[in-house]
């Protein structure tokens, strides 16, 4: 009987038991600890209830009902006896414990004393119910007939994982720390080896340590070094026979080599391991592969392509794949690529849902809720609904300071995230101070000379540029740039940024013979980084402006005409091509062509004639002042 019901197949009861109590008996039994009553008593209140419903004379078939359910119930709430034979439920024990515990505090401190103290205590609330789960599926697994081996063996994967994520932190860094919450909350759920179906050979031993050690390499952020051991791992798994430590080897490489962005060859393994997992009939191990493979594919910018990948998994995921939540939010980033915003939207509401019922039970699945609700923010904010977005942030936010601390990276990038929407929205103050809190979270971390604090001193100068203060802005700008000189990353589109801020400077204190290098190197630099023509367009005509104020028509001519050409790369029309048919009217009538200066001119009024700016309506009333010049 007890083996019946850790196994999950508790039969049918008779006709003559009423519905009410049959549901009450199952919920006792059930297998999931936080599916029964939380005590007997609460079991016992529930009876009594029905039994006062009940208007017939109660049989003694409801008596003896009742009696098999206190056995019951004192069985599940009362410690168990002594097993004739250990389960194996203490091993987990003796992978984490207090003594190891202990060791990884003070390695955390030792390496990130600020953020050590609340990173174990998110440890602490993630691996508690894990290891917890873990013993209750190690003693179910014990009773389950014929699917014990292979129940027994996957979770003793599992616990492979665990000990090879704590190998990892014996010497972790700063980055390590950083994502050693992150790491617990991927590791695999136990629960689900209840659908396990195959058992793994002793033989397999040393490749599944070695897939062990590349999956925490790369969840801890180390998957350079990870990239370092694919290659063995690689070589293991081409020479085993036994399916499913294949597709584990070959989709720990994959997640690695798509971190280190190898395309090719992550999509190439991710499709190994969802033919081996196929042949071994791990329907979860194949929706795994295939999600990563459609991952990549997005990576590779071919969204198009995951969402038909996305359609494959969908269709046998209808037989009642767990997890449909990755489903949903990979279809969602393939959306948002493909600029279909609304529809990505659609898709991150309903993998939440999802995700808000999985971590009100599993606290490892707010951190994926929280990332979940920071891509709908940003898929908000692109549709142009920036209140919303940024009421999704915040609520990301909170998440994440209450599971990782205030001080941790991840709270900085949500920030950062935040702070754009509100800038966007005019929200200036408010933007401000999250931007000067990223920076201070990530000079905290990193240091001052880091890739993350430049971009929120290239933030904050923007911020300055919209006030006025024109040195503060210098100050940031040039600050930014020193630190990614220090960093040695390239960086081309935030360099490209940052000049741009520093030649506006000397082109609003009128020394555009100062400015005119910086948006020289800004220009070289959004070539180089391949930016959208229509930013380009914005490089030329900064230049374009600065060459012509000091004269040197030819070379502001090409820049200008370049701008041109480029919006009709891009197929845009913006008001800013005005300017850039003003500066070539002005060079045409320096030279003596005041026809073609006028016909110029005219293109520019035209593309400023819908246009009720004040800007707009300035530049109007000095291009009518020049063409009646240029017609005397």
């Amino acid at each position: 009987m007890w083996s019946e019901m850790a196994g999950g197949r508790i039969r049918r009861g008779s006709r003559r038991i009423p519905a009410w109590l049959e549901r009450t008996v199952r919920r006792g039994l059930a297998v999931d600890p936080a599916r029964r009553w939380p005590d007997l008593t609460t079991m016992l209140d529930a009876l009594e209830r029905g039994l006062r419903r009940t208007r017939r004379t109660v049989t003694l078939i409801v008596a003896a009902a009742i009696g098999a359910v206190i056995v019951f119930g004192l069985g599940l709430l009362a410690p168990s006896a002594p097993q004739a034979e250990p389960c194996g439920d203490h091993l987990v024990d003796e992978v984490w414990n207090a003594e190891v515990r202990a060791a990884s505090s003070r390695r955390f401190a030792a390496v990130a004393p600020e953020r050590s103290a609340a990173t174990i205590g998110a440890i602490d609330s993630l691996l508690t119910p894990w290891t917890g789960a873990w013993r209750f599926q190690r003693s179910s697994a014990c009773m389950a007939g014929p699917a014990r081996a292979a129940r027994v063996s996957c979770l003793d994967r599992q616990l492979e994982q665990l000990r090879a994520q704590l190998a990892v932190w014996e010497k972790a860094d700063a980055g390590v720390v950083d994502h050693a919450a992150a790491a617990v909350a991927a590791l695999p759920s136990p629960g689900e080896c209840v659908d396990a179906r195959t058992t793994t050979s002793p033989a397999s031993a040393s490749l599944l340590a070695s897939t062990a050690r590349v999956d925490a390499l790369q969840r801890s952020g180390r998957w350079e070094e990870a990239m370092v051991d694919a290659p063995e791992v690689l070589a293991q798994a081409e020479g085993t026979t036994e399916l499913v430590p294949k597709a584990l080897a070959m989709l720990a490489v994959a997640r690695v080599e798509l971190a280190a962005h190898a395309r090719t060859a992550a999509r190439d393994h991710a499709i190994a391991a969802a033919r081996a997992a196929s042949h071994a009939r791990e329907d979860d191990l194949l929706a795994a592969a295939l999600l990563l493979e459609a991952a990549v594919l997005i990576d590779d910018h071919r969204a198009a392509d995951a969402l038909g990948v996305c359609d494959a998994v969908e269709a046998f995921a209808a037989r009642g794949l767990p997890g449909s939540e990755s489903i949903e939010l990979v279809r969602a980033d393939a959306l948002f690529q493909l600029g279909r915003t609304e529809d990505a939207i659609e898709h991150y509401r309903r993998a939440i849902e999802q995700l808000e019922v999985a971590a009100a039970r599993d606290p490892s699945r707010r951190l994926a809720l929280a990332s979940a609700i920071g891509a709908l923010g940003s898929a908000l904010g692109r549709a142009e609904r920036i209140d919303e977005g940024a009421a999704a942030l915040r609520r990301a936010l909170e998440i994440e300071e209450a599971t990782l601390g205030p001080r941790h990276p991840e709270v900085g990038r949500t920030l950062h995230d935040l702070a754009a929407l509100e800038r966007g929205n005019g929200d200036l103050e408010r933007a401000e101070r999250h931007f000067e809190r990223m920076r201070t979270i990530f000079a905290d971390v990193h240091g001052e000379a880091t890739l993350e604090v430049a971009i929120a001193d290239s933030a904050l100068a923007g911020l300055a540029w919209m006030r006025g203060d024109f040195d503060r802005v210098e100050r940031l700008a040039e600050r930014a740039l020193a630190a990614l000189v220090h960093t040695g990353l390239d960086e081309p589109l935030l360099r490209s940024q940052l000049e741009n801020q520093l030649g506006a400077v000397q082109q609003e204190r009128d020394l555009c013979s100062a400015a005119i290098p910086h948006y020289e190197r800004a220009l070289a630099l959004s070539l180089r980084a391949e930016e959208p023509p229509d930013q380009q367009a914005l490089a030329y005509l900064n230049l374009a402006t600065c060459l012509s104020d000091v004269r040197r028509d030819a070379e502001a001519r090409t820049a200008a005409e370049q701008a041109l050409a480029a919006w009709t790369r891009a197929q845009v029309e913006p008001p800013e091509r005005a300017q850039a048919w003003t500066i070539l009217a002005v060079i045409e009538a320096r030279g003596g062509e005041r026809r073609r200066a006028v016909a110029l001119a005219d293109k520019a009024m035209a593309a400023l004639a819908d246009l009720d700016g004040e800007s707009q309506a300035e530049m109007r009333a000095i291009l009518q002042a020049e063409i009646q010049q240029w017609l005397r």
